[in-house]
């Protein structure tokens, strides 16, 4: 699914925000734990660069050796956003939650890049 809101390129960046190994959350929970992280990432947005949160968005679920399935997400996106940030932000959006019910935390993999070819990346989600 590829979602689109604002849509507006500078300097793309790449960002791809998994789970470890196995993952805890399910479709509807992974689907919530993007939410909870576009949320931090929009008002990130509107304090430091004063407009409104631009990005594409596409998730995924891969299936890992054991033959369970792991969501993922991508989102291309026109604003700088600090790799901490990243981190941290994809964090309490999936462990706070876990946390505050008792439920085991999940290890997660954030990762961000500068993009060059943004035209090949949407190409690649749009004919999956």
């Amino acid at each position: 699914m590829i979602e689109a809101n604002n849509i507006y390129v500078e300097q793309p960046s790449m960002i791809t925000l998994t789970y470890g190994n196995t993952s805890l959350s399910n479709g509807k929970a992974a689907k919530h734990d993007f939410a909870r992280f576009i949320r931090l990432f929009r008002r990130y947005v509107s304090k430091e660069y004063g407009v409104t949160a631009r990005y594409l968005s596409a998730h995924e679920l891969n299936t890992n050796k054991e033959g369970t399935e792991r969501p993922h997400h991508h989102v291309l996106t026109s604003h700088n956003i600090p790799p901490n940030l990243i981190h941290k932000w994809w964090n309490n959006a999936v462990n706070k939650p876990r946390i505050k019910e008792g439920l085991p935390i999940q290890e997660l993999h954030p990762n961000s890049m500068k993009t060059s070819n943004i035209g090949d990346y949407i190409i690649k989600y749009l004919t999956k």
